[in-house]
């Protein structure tokens, strides 16, 4: 069975507050807040194979090599299609920075991946899911996420993360699925 990510974690918690969909090949990716935290909606065309693409969001003691923010991340536990990961992330905007602790707890698909933060330090809410599809051009990810932060942070601050971060993480994975990593 192909390893799925759960995560890149925070790096979605950390997107943009409008859709953004330009020429070509950029991914359509739109944040909005709504009464109890953040929801953040992502979707990506990729020229590799789903099962390439799978085998990337799978390789979980790689993420952080390919997601500087991702400083730790750690399958703890594996039992067929349920998967345990610790992660660690590195927040940072201007003079503000925080330390996201996730533990992550995934159920695998054969083309789907839905998981949710079981630990609660960092998040009141981590839930979400990925979802890889065949397309003309290769593959189609989706991803959604809706997170609730459980440490206060101005809205300005968390707005430029999430435009920042999950651009970056989109385009990290995207390099690392085109080199059939």
């Amino acid at each position: 069975m192909l390893r799925k990510a759960p995560a890149i974690v925070a790096l979605v918690v950390l997107g943009g507050l409008t859709a953004t969909q330009a020429a070509g090949d950029e991914p359509l990716i739109h944040v909005r807040k709504d009464e109890d935290g953040y929801v953040v909606m992502a979707q990506f065309e990729v020229a590799a194979r789903p099962e390439v693409v799978l085998r990337v969001l799978g390789d979980y003691e790689q993420i952080p090599h390919l997601l500087p923010r991702v400083t730790r991340s750690v399958v703890t536990a594996r039992d067929g299609s349920h998967v345990v990961v610790e992660q660690t992330v590195a927040a940072r905007v201007l003079m503000f920075s925080k330390e996201l602790h996730l533990v992550l707890d995934v159920r695998e698909d054969t083309d789907t991946i839905a998981f949710h933060d079981t630990c609660h330090q960092s998040f009141k809410n981590y839930t979400g899911w990925w979802a890889v599809r065949p397309s003309a051009t290769g593959s189609t990810v989706v991803y959604e996420l809706s997170a609730t932060p459980a440490f206060d942070v101005p809205s300005m601050v968390l707005a430029r993360l999430l435009r920042r971060d999950s651009t970056e993480m989109i385009e990290a994975l995207r390099r690392a699925m085109l080199q059939g990593r």
